[in-house]
């Protein structure tokens, strides 16, 4: 019994690690856009870069942990 909680409490903590580790990635990312002032066009190319980098870590961590099975809180 404590395995069928354990596992998808475990998922859900590190879920939230990875949104954690993510959302400091993405500060470092507006960190250096403030000191190194550059145009709307290079801002659009680091986002859409970033979020292609969200994209693969979070389809990695999906089928690793949780064998390709979505969860609510995931998203």
């Amino acid at each position: 019994m404590q395995e069928v909680v354990t596992a998808p409490l475990m998922f859900f903590l590190s879920s939230i690690l990875l949104g954690i580790g993510l959302l400091g990635i993405y500060d470092i990312l507006r960190a250096f856009r403030a000191v190194i002032q550059h145009g709307l066009f290079f801002t659009a190319v680091e986002d859409i870069l970033y979020f292609m980098f969200v994209a693969v870590i979070s389809f990695w961590f999906l089928c690793t942990y949780n064998h390709g099975e979505l969860r609510g809180f995931f998203l």
